[in-house]
């Protein structure tokens, strides 16, 4: 499908830039904060495509700054039902992070 970003969506970050991305091979974590973990692709040069995950709370004043690049241990293939209602779940949160962050501005 023409435009298609396989389940991913940018976003800019400081200078650089990352796209979410829903991936039903991926656990889904928790930050120590408490928060869930986005998962991230990146587009610099030096790490386009790599995958990583990064605190909600990270661009913000708050004082978490949770980064981990995802590394080929960390998949998990499993297909299951649960596993791909997480990740909607996380992909409607990320919606609604980003509508919130719009309106504030």
């Amino acid at each position: 499908m023409k435009g298609d970003r396989g389940g991913c969506t940018p976003r800019s970050i400081g200078s650089g830039m990352s796209q979410t991305c829903g991936s039903s091979h991926l656990a889904s974590k928790n930050c120590g904060c408490g928060e869930r973990l986005l998962l991230l692709k990146a587009t610099t040069l030096k790490n386009k495509g790599r995958l990583f995950y990064r605190c909600r709370n990270w661009a913000s004043n708050s004082s978490c700054n949770f980064f981990e690049w995802v590394d080929e241990g960390d998949f998990e293939m499993e297909g299951s039902l649960q596993r791909k209602s997480e990740e909607v779940e996380v992909c409607i949160e990320n919606v609604v992070l980003d509508l919130r962050k719009k309106k504030d501005k």
